[in-house]
């Protein structure tokens, strides 16, 4: 495992205590109203609000936004270079 897999999940961790300690489920925080804020308005990525916001493994909150049909567009343009690198866009 690299070390920016590592200080990921140290810091998913922390923040998972930390709202542990606070009495904060964190997948309560994974409204549609504030994945849309985080995604659509701040451009977070998934890992920054797995990491920063709500303590959880960057999967969950994909699985989340897209059960609200919410999609970064930081992954968008990702994928959109990534096709036109392959000649596919």
């Amino acid at each position: 495992m690299d070390a920016a897999k590592i200080r990921q999940m140290v810091k998913v961790s922390n923040k998972r205590d930390e709202l542990q300690m606070k009495g904060i489920k964190p997948e309560s925080l994974l409204t549609k109203e504030n994945l849309e804020k985080w995604i659509l308005e701040d451009k977070m990525t998934f890992s920054k609000i797995a990491t920063d916001m709500v303590g959880c493994d960057p999967i969950i909150v994909s699985r989340y936004a897209k059960s609200f049909n919410l999609s970064s567009p930081i992954t968008k343009k990702q994928q959109y270079m990534i096709a036109k690198k392959l000649g596919r866009a």
